[in-house]
């Protein structure tokens, strides 16, 4: 038994080897304060751009194919459809709510070919976001409610009609 566990000792750099993608190197001049390995991999650049925007650059080559897609109801948005029902939420939202920078708006949908506009279209608005999953029970959706209330913002939730029963009292709702 200690002869196999000293040759694994032994041996572990070359067992590993097969596994590992990138190496690292410890030295003098990786080491930031000798607490931090620096990967020899160059580091990625993040780019200076909204989300949203960086996301929907080159929706323009593809305008007129098919973005998202139902299987179950066979709905249907192209790249264009989408980048303009986006844009076209975000200002609606905007204009009708006079919502400001940092207001929050929870979106309650199941996973539909609404959900990306309705995320990207409140992005656009320079609004916050947040995801109330249907299949929560009360107890949850109104947690998330009483999270995103507990801000100093105003919130709003976009709604299904069957839910607004439910909610009615924890929700600013408006038609």
């Amino acid at each position: 038994m200690s002869l196999v566990i000293k040759y694994f000792s032994n041996n572990q750099r070359l067992l590993c080897a097969p596994f590992v993608r990138y190496k690292y190197k410890l030295s003098a001049n990786n080491t930031n304060n000798g607490d931090h390995i620096k990967s020899m991999i160059p580091d990625i650049k993040v780019p200076k751009a909204h989300f949203v925007e960086y996301v929907m650059k080159d929706f323009g080559k593809w305008h007129n194919k098919i973005a998202i897609e139902c299987s179950i109801t066979q709905k249907k948005y192209t790249f264009e459809e989408m980048r303009q029902n986006s844009i076209n939420l975000g200002k609606s939202l905007r204009k009708i709510f006079q919502l400001k920078k940092g207001n929050t708006i929870g979106i309650f949908l199941p996973n539909n070919p609404d959900y990306p506009i309705c995320v990207f279209g409140i992005m656009l608005a320079a609004l916050t976001v947040t995801t109330i999953n249907p299949s929560c029970t009360v107890g949850e959706c109104m947690y998330v409610v009483k999270i995103m209330r507990s801000q100093e913002r105003r919130c709003y939730c976009m709604l299904e009609t069957a839910c607004l029963k439910i909610f009615s009292n924890c929700f600013h709702y408006y038609e």
